[in-house]
């Protein structure tokens, strides 16, 4: 991709380089000196100076907005919520910054404020969490659920016979026998009262072919894809982040020789 064509995007990590980096990183087979005046046109040109808009209202206005269904959102929000093990909190806002493109995006400033607002809201969010743990163990042993309901016969939503009645529904073996027939079929069926499983046949058939019922299938899998995804984005986080650890560690080594 030409220089010009990842200045235009603003989520490209090229407006984190300094100009030699850009050099060494883009265009090695050039002279440094005459690659210098030539980048510096060009970003002047472009509104751009030192890797950075000048025009941070114009700049602003291109990005996508800070919210939950942002993925620069959502990763900071995961990375916040699971310090332990991302390590997060002993790393400034400007080392965060620059571990990924859905940050760096930003004016550092504006991203500051952001994760500002997100140890915030994440510390708060653990609380909660922790208190609604908390609290639904104390439910349990407090009020702890029989095995048996008032009616004498098991727990539907928790008993094999659901998940078994599930299937045979799937198979469409409710069409092809009468209920009793399908009663009988198995033991587990017969912990319950045939007049109660019978219910269960007619509920089971209607869920499977509700449209309400593949909505909220839809959903969830929409969910659960959204999820892995962030999960993903997680993952490039780490790798990220250690290259710029590597990065940081080779900068401050070559400092150091310098006489």
């Amino acid at each position: 991709m030409k220089i010009a064509e990842k200045l235009k995007d603003p989520t490209d990590e090229i407006h984190l380089l300094t100009h030699e980096q850009v050099h060494q990183k883009y265009a090695g087979d050039h002279r440094l000196d005459l690659f210098i005046k030539n980048y510096s046109r060009l970003l002047k040109e472009m509104g751009i100076e030192n890797g950075q808009e000048v025009d941070l209202k114009k700049r602003k206005g291109q990005l996508p907005k800070w919210n939950a269904s942002n993925k620069g959102y959502r990763l900071l929000f995961n990375l916040h919520m699971n310090p332990e093990e991302t390590r997060i909190h002993e790393m400034t806002p400007e080392q965060i910054y620059k571990t990924s493109k859905y940050f760096y995006c930003y004016p550092l400033d504006t991203f500051t404020t952001y994760n500002k607002n997100m140890v915030e809201r994440t510390a708060e969010r653990r609380l909660q969490n922790d208190k609604n743990l908390k609290d639904f163990h104390w439910q349990q042993q407090l009020y702890p659920r029989n095995e048996i309901t008032k009616r004498g016969y098991p727990f539907w939503d928790t008993h094999k016979a659901k998940v078994l009645l599930t299937e045979d529904v799937k198979n469409h073996l409710h069409k092809t026998m009468r209920p009793k027939e399908l009663y009988y079929l198995r033991a587990e069926y017969q912990d319950f009262p045939l007049s109660c499983f019978r219910k269960h046949i007619y509920q089971e058939a209607s869920k499977q072919i509700a449209a309400p019922y593949w909505n909220v299938k839809r959903n969830k899998m929409s969910r659960r894809l959204r999820d892995e995804e962030d999960d993903k984005e997680k993952e490039i986080w780490f790798l990220g982040c250690h290259d710029y650890e590597v990065e940081e560690l080779t900068e401050r080594v070559k400092a150091s020789l310098v006489v």
